[in-house]
């Protein structure tokens, strides 16, 4: 929520209006607040998104596999080529809003009206930086975006079975062409131990980053109804405990929550090593799931610096005398993945073959 009437030093209960306080001091505590909102924006991104870039197109690199041949004592050691990288694409889109006003309307205008505009904003830019995570994680074509200065950039989604060779599964001496986007041949109600996708999914990711000893950090995000599911009927589940409710000494209690997941709703921890977390922007029958502790899926592209553009929700004035009057809204970034193997998306049908749900459908 906005904390612009702290920043001008008024209470809450202010009802002044904003031509009295300055259109210019306004516009500079806006600034502030704006700033403010996008530490907290980049650490909500931290839990998909590994980095941010200037560059529009990279070779992404993890390390490969395999072993060391036998060699005699005065033989040449044979070549070694890495298998480890494929080539990535990002995206770089406008999004914006404008809170009409002429002269008039911001004359009349409180600062109690313009403290609603600024938290609908921020609703409405972290919804849709929730809402391109989700297009990234869930689009398994490659997308071919025009940049107006690049041209064609292709962008790739997760590991989708093309001909990507990724570095070797543990235990294996090649690299080989892997699928993370996956059709579990049962419905959310046919869920059961037998049928059991959380465990699906973090043998897809542990198959690439390792086993640990006491479990993985793997994060499986799905609705609630297919959480409510999982709960109810998994052996291997265990809830976590109400904040409210003291759990008494014969029962088991969840405990290491990762500091990644502060803020979500964490439903309760798979004993095979992931914890189950009810996201709600998950369409029903689909869920997303991601290890932890390898780099994150997803990279972010923003303006190059020397642009001026800035970075983030910015307020942007096309007026120096009165900045609100003339004033929208704008963020400038792209997602795409990089590791495309850090992500595993099901989708829950008994047949047919996977498919992008509509409502993050490019």
């Amino acid at each position: 929520m906005s904390e612009i009437y702290g920043l001008l030093g008024l209470e809450d209960s202010d009802r002044s209006f904003i031509n009295t306080i300055g259109q210019e001091v306004v516009y500079d505590a806006v600034q502030q607040e704006i700033d403010r909102l996008n530490s907290e924006v980049n650490a909500a991104l931290g839990l998909f998104v590994e980095k941010t870039t200037e560059a529009f197109k990279f070779r992404y690199k993890l390390p490969a596999g395999g072993y060391m041949p036998r060699r005699g004592t005065q033989a040449a050691p044979g070549l070694v080529k890495s298998t480890g990288s494929w080539d990535v694409g990002m995206p770089l889109f406008d999004f914006g809003d404008e809170v009409g006003g002429d002269d008039v309307s911001l004359a009349y205008m409180r600062l109690d009206e313009l403290n609603r505009h600024i938290d609908n904003i921020e609703i409405r830019n972290k919804n849709t930086i929730r809402r391109e995570i989700m297009v990234a994680m869930f689009n398994s074509v490659q997308f071919s975006f025009e940049d107006d200065i690049h041209g064609t950039i292709e962008v790739e989604g997760l590991a989708n079975g093309d001909t990507v060779v990724y570095p070797p599964l543990l235990g294996a001496a090649a690299g080989a062409t892997e699928n993370h986007y996956l059709l579990t041949a049962f419905t959310v109600a046919n869920i059961s131990d037998t049928n059991d996708p959380v465990e699906d999914a973090i043998d897809e990711l542990e198959e690439h980053f390792g086993s640990p000893t006491g479990g993985s950090e793997i994060a499986f995000f799905a609705g609630k109804a297919l959480c409510d599911k999982i709960a109810d009927t998994l052996t291997d589940f265990e809830d976590v405990a109400d904040m409210h409710v003291e759990k008494g000494a014969d029962s088991d209690t969840v405990i290491g929550l990762p500091d990644q997941l502060i803020g979500y709703k964490v439903r309760g921890r798979h004993r095979d090593g992931a914890w189950v977390v009810e996201y709600r922007y998950i369409p029903d029958d689909y869920s997303v799931t991601i290890h932890l502790e390898a780099p994150r899926p997803l990279i972010l592209r923003v303006d190059p610096a020397d642009t001026g553009l800035g970075q983030g929700l910015q307020l942007v004035s096309r007026q120096e005398n009165t900045p609100l009057e003339s004033a929208f809204y704008r963020n400038r970034y792209g997602m795409g993945v990089g590791n495309r193997l850090n992500g595993v998306v099901q989708k829950y049908a008994a047949s047919g073959s996977y498919s992008v749900p509509t409502a993050y459908a490019r």
